[in-house]
């Protein structure tokens, strides 16, 4: 899908209408998206972090909204709130990076993939997505429903008392993350047809894979962070 090649650009960032605009599309030598950070910028440990967000899921982007413990410590914490694996839907998950990667996916006791509503689509409407992190438990909200839900006070999820910075993304994902060239793959839990797969693409509806057409945006009202006053939730508060 990359061509070999991607590029992330401070030049598909902009405002527009009071709105940050993250695109996607296709260049000459691949494609370009962008990736968005507070990584050196702003850390921070527990509380509620939200996002009115319409994500970049409608021609096989890759759309995320996350959170990442800055590498260099002895544990790495990632909350990933949206992955979309290039779908109009996306699914939670909890990463733990120390001396070995762990997935946590099926050790989570609530996880469910979010599908949008008949008639609509993440690409068209804006939604609220929310993390919601304390000592005791994880939990992820989509319009205030939770998709996600697991307590971490055993040794298992340790690294998720680490500080962690906050992550959008929107760029075309790579063969890898798209599981091999099959965009969904993962998601739809069975095999996904290249052919199909790649329609996606078919901006004007011809029947023709329109590689060429490639444009996503994905376009951010606000990010907020509530906590409350005391040392155990305050920025950089460390056990």
């Amino acid at each position: 899908m990359q061509e070999g090649v991607s590029k992330n650009l401070g030049t598909n960032v902009s405002i527009r209408d009071n709105l940050l605009v993250q695109t996607s599309k296709k260049e000459s030598y691949g494609y370009s998206g962008s990736v968005i950070c507070t990584d050196g910028r702003m850390e921070y440990r527990y509380g509620i972090l939200e996002s009115r967000i319409m994500l970049a899921t409608a021609n096989g982007n890759a759309a995320c909204f996350w959170t990442r413990t800055k590498d260099g410590g002895s544990v790495v914490n990632e909350m990933d709130m949206v992955e979309n694996f290039g779908m109009d839907k996306f699914r939670p998950n909890l990463h733990t990076w120390a001396a070995t990667h762990t997935d946590h996916g099926k050790m989570i006791t609530l996880r469910e993939t979010c599908e949008p509503e008949e008639g609509e689509s993440f690409s068209d409407t804006f939604h609220h997505i929310a993390l919601e992190w304390t000592p005791d438990f994880i939990n992820m909200y989509l319009d205030g429903e939770i998709y996600l839900s697991q307590e971490i006070t055993s040794d298992t999820w340790y690294a998720f008392r680490e500080t962690t910075y906050v992550i959008f993304n929107s760029s075309a994902p790579s063969a890898l993350y798209a599981d091999e060239g099959k965009p969904g793959n993962w998601l739809a839990g069975g095999d996904v047809k290249p052919l199909e797969a790649a329609k996606l693409f078919d901006t004007n509806k011809d029947g023709r894979v329109d590689i060429e057409d490639f444009y996503e945006e994905q376009l951010v009202d606000y990010v907020r962070l509530y906590q409350i006053n005391s040392r155990q939730y305050s920025l950089k508060a460390k056990k």
